[in-house]
């Protein structure tokens, strides 16, 4: 399998959300679980609005998020 990005526009949030969260709901059908996100979180795989970002990093919506998955992930 090839390595895949996806551009992730974040709508208006009616609560401020954690990232790794958000990217745990987003990702729900790739049976991907919190502690693998912020594992990519943590490797630069994740950036918000262009930038390295933390797992805790709040989003309020309106922020771009791009997530690049591995091989195999």
């Amino acid at each position: 399998m090839l390595e895949r990005t996806f551009q992730i526009e974040v709508d208006d949030l009616s609560d401020a959300a954690r990232l790794d969260q958000f990217l745990v709901q987003f990702f729900a059908e790739e049976d991907l679980s919190r502690s693998r996100i912020q594992k990519l979180i943590s490797e630069g795989l994740v950036l918000v609005d262009g930038l390295v970002s933390k797992p805790a990093a709040r989003l309020s919506g309106g922020e771009r998020v791009s997530v690049t998955l591995p091989a195999g992930v």
